[in-house]
């Protein structure tokens, strides 16, 4: 009987001693973050000093956009200011009309920015004649990809494991005091 007993003990004990290596020996597949689709894209790339133009910022993983002009010779009015302020994205986009000065000539720089950060960049050139060629509805884009940090517990595996083993190590003391109790009170 006592030979049968250190057995099933050894065994107990292997396992007991096991389990946790196993446990730790399981590695989280690290997610894939979603790809960030921001882009700024706007209507035209070239104007006529005094018209207007429309910028779209679009993201697919933003909540709030902006745009800042910027212009070496002239200052682009975007409701009035140079930086716009921010608009929540509806369905992903967000349009902001861009005015130039009617004595404007040069080069405007429409940024994108989503969240604080700068999405890209589209330059429009702004022509001071009275004459300007037909629009043919090319549309400046330019995309970056910027990568989020994956947050969250993918380790679900691993903690039951360790609850199990919590169980497996309450009833082993259990069993043992149980067989043990009247005889060790002495």
């Amino acid at each position: 009987m006592n030979v049968r007993r250190t057995i099933a003990i050894a065994v107990l004990a292997g396992g007991i001693t096991c389990a946790p290596a196993a446990a730790f020996a399981y590695v989280a597949p690290s997610p894939e973050p979603p790809e960030d689709q921001s882009r700024i894209t706007c209507s035209a790339t070239s104007v006529a000093a005094g018209d207007s133009f429309t910028c779209t910022v679009t993201s697919t993983l933003g909540d709030k956009a902006a745009l800042q002009t910027s212009a070496s010779t002239f200052d682009a009015a975007i409701a009035g200011t140079v930086t716009s302020g921010t608009k929540a994205l509806r369905s992903g986009a967000a349009s902001f009309t861009v005015s130039t000065p009617s004595d404007a000539s040069g080069t405007v720089t429409a940024t994108g920015i989503v969240d604080g950060g700068a999405v890209g960049s589209v330059a429009v050139d702004v022509t001071n004649t009275a004459v300007l060629s037909e629009d043919t509805g090319t549309t400046a884009t330019e995309t970056t990809s910027a990568v989020l940090s994956a947050t969250g517990f993918a380790g679900t595996t691993m903690a039951l494991g360790a609850g199990v083993l919590l169980v497996a190590g309450a009833t082993t003391v259990i069993v043992a005091a149980r067989r043990n109790g009247p005889e060790d009170a002495q």
